[in-house]
């Protein structure tokens, strides 16, 4: 597994940490930990897009293939 699907993962685990960060009384851990947890699922998640995003720009795959992105899609009419 690689590229967007390991973020995908670090967003789970952001979430982890979050569920960790609420079973602490202490006000400043839990903080920290809602701060660190919130952190890494929006990064991981604003990364996995920008991925995304540039997996199927305009001429890549040289033609061959098909961007599973794209509007046209053989077999099926277009939009």
């Amino acid at each position: 597994m690689h590229g967007p699907g390991l973020l995908f993962v670090a967003a789970v685990a952001g979430y982890w940490v979050l569920e960790r960060a609420e079973t602490h009384t202490a006000g400043m851990l839990r903080g920290i930990g809602r701060f660190l947890g919130w952190f890494i699922i929006l990064a991981s998640v604003a990364a996995a897009a920008a991925q995304l995003s540039t997996v199927c720009r305009p001429g890549m795959m040289g033609g061959k293939g098909m961007c599973p992105f794209s509007q046209a899609r053989p077999g099926l009419p277009a939009p």
